[in-house]
């Protein structure tokens, strides 16, 4: 004789409670300057946990908007070019 199995079943109006979070999260800044400041402190230490992650970024980003420059300068150069081959 085989043991059967009972599902079980899941209360969905049952409340979790999450542990309290062990860092600190500074109030809420007021004003442009101080708010910038606290994302600028957040960046730089985000920044500085992840090293790796962060060089990642900048590089993919900063080939993005080579790229997109590249591509632009051409566009606008494009015609000037075959203007002047056409001419010779």
């Amino acid at each position: 004789m085989e043991a059967v199995i009972e599902p079980k079943t899941i209360n969905y109006s049952q409340k979790i409670e999450l542990p309290p979070s062990t860092e600190e999260v500074p109030p809420p800044a007021k004003g442009c300057c101080k708010r910038t400041g606290m994302f600028v402190g957040y960046a730089v230490h985000d920044a500085s946990r992840n090293k790796c992650h962060f060089c990642l970024a900048f590089c993919s980003v900063f080939v993005v908007v080579l790229s997109i420059l590249v591509v632009n300068t051409i566009v606008s150069v494009g015609p000037l070019v075959f203007l002047s081959l056409g001419q010779k």
